[in-house]
């Protein structure tokens, strides 16, 4: 099932990244993970992941054994217009239900 944001963005795989990270703002994942939960391929991922580091949309957390954990960078001014997006995106969506 699709989620709201991909439902309006449609499921480009930008769209599918931004969703995932968006959805999972709390937590910090490698990026083997990341682009396994995102649902997409390893070769579309590699392309797409360092624009988002890039831009900032994401930031390195930790370190763990070998692997590096991301999660999305909150401090930054384009992520906190796309969470109120999200969020405004998933109450319009509640209130069609209603």
């Amino acid at each position: 099932m699709k989620s709201t944001f991909q439902e309006v963005f449609g499921s480009s795989n930008t769209i599918k990244l931004l969703d995932f990270l968006l959805d999972n703002e709390v937590y910090d994942y490698s990026i083997s993970d990341i682009a396994r939960r995102a649902e997409i391929s390893w070769t579309s991922f590699t392309q797409l992941w360092p624009r988002f580091v890039e831009q900032g949309l994401v930031i390195q957390t930790r370190t763990v054994g070998p692997a590096k954990l991301y999660m999305l960078n909150k401090k930054s001014p384009v992520v906190k217009q796309l969470l109120r997006l999200d969020w405004e995106l998933s109450k319009q969506a509640t209130k069609s239900l209603v």
